[in-house]
């Protein structure tokens, strides 16, 4: 029986505690929470007015979230990105060149597969690739072609 608040061998979980001396309370957060994926400072050329912005994937968001940072690197602004795209975003990377590296993950349809869509970002527009492989193991004649 799974009792709420107990743990397996009968204690409590955990006290609530959101705060406690010695311990540093975090620069920013999300309510309710984005499931943060990758992170990532940009430093890249391509934008130059993202040079004190931080990248986050959101897991259950589902986007990026660009965070501005001021000169104490305290969060000032917040700019949700890639929002239409309707996928996890399971990591973020930037390139050499200041292109942005966007790993996400999406479900097709009802099936078994799970796809793992890469998109980079440069100024003139977002370029992707997919790469999709199954994830169960049903058998492949349970596939069907018309999933999307």
């Amino acid at each position: 029986m799974i009792v709420h608040g107990i743990n397996y061998p009968g204690t409590k979980i955990g006290d609530a505690i959101v705060e406690k001396p010695g311990l540093e309370q975090p620069r920013y957060y999300w309510d309710p929470v984005i499931a943060p994926s990758g992170l990532v400072f940009y430093r890249g050329d391509l934008f130059p007015q993202w040079k004190t912005s931080v990248l986050v994937g959101g897991l259950a968001a589902q986007a990026i979230f660009r965070l501005e940072l001021d000169k104490d690197d305290k969060a000032v602004n917040e700019e949700p990105l890639l929002t239409d795209l309707d996928q996890r975003i399971r990591d973020v990377r930037v390139f050499q060149d200041g292109a942005v590296y966007v790993q996400s993950e999406r479900v097709r349809g009802h099936g078994p597969y799970r796809c793992i869509d890469s998109l980079c970002f440069k100024p003139r527009g977002h370029y992707k690739t997919s790469s999709c492989e199954i994830s169960s193991r049903r058998p492949l004649r349970s596939l069907r072609d018309d999933d999307s």
